[in-house]
């Protein structure tokens, strides 16, 4: 049940490897535009938005709220993967 609700719009294959790698998927989330971390800038409609994910990152030393712009984040998700296989 924890899963359905933390995975309703994601990739389960990225989250597994955001969780097995969460400093690299940390990384990954910073330099790609249609990821969020923590809150959804004002400019962004909230119903194009997915999340929050949560994601514990040892580098910050704290749990953080992981949203994306729902159309975008397939192609970032499978690049993720891509570089983990």
């Amino acid at each position: 049940m924890y899963w359905f609700f933390i995975l309703r719009k994601g990739n389960l294959s990225f989250w597994q490897l955001a969780a097995k790698y969460p400093d690299e998927a940390y990384q990954h989330f910073l330099k790609e535009e249609c990821w969020f971390i923590d809150e959804v800038p004002t400019s962004i409609d909230m119903k194009d938005v997915v999340g929050p994910f949560k994601l514990i990152v040892p580098e910050l030393g704290r749990s953080i709220s992981v949203y994306g712009i729902a159309n975008q984040i397939d192609n970032s998700q499978d690049e993720f993967i891509k570089s983990k296989s």
